[in-house]
């Protein structure tokens, strides 16, 4: 059986909205969000009946998230607060 995901518009407006906060976070991370979306979607429609149904025909797929490098942006930021709250008090 071939199928073929529909993105609503709500839908797609909260995928861009996400995609937008990623790239806040680091440049390129919500690029990598969006692949990662587009790559769920294309496992759904290549294998539908290996995700089982939620609800009313719904099914979930699950999207790996680039965390790690969402977590490598919040360190280094943490680190350039550390060193310049380090500088700071150097100079007081």
């Amino acid at each position: 059986m071939s199928w073929r995901v529909l993105v609503r518009g709500a839908a797609e407006a909260d995928l861009e909205q996400t995609r937008r906060w990623y790239n806040e976070q680091r440049a390129g991370l919500g690029d990598e969000f969006l692949v990662s979306i587009v790559e769920a979607f294309t496992r759904l429609e290549q294998d539908p009946e290996r995700y089982r149904v939620l609800y009313n025909g719904f099914r979930r797929v699950l999207v790996e998230i680039p965390l790690q490098n969402l977590l490598s942006s919040a360190e280094c930021r943490l680190r350039n607060a550390e060193q310049a709250g380090a500088r700071l008090a150097k100079a007081i």
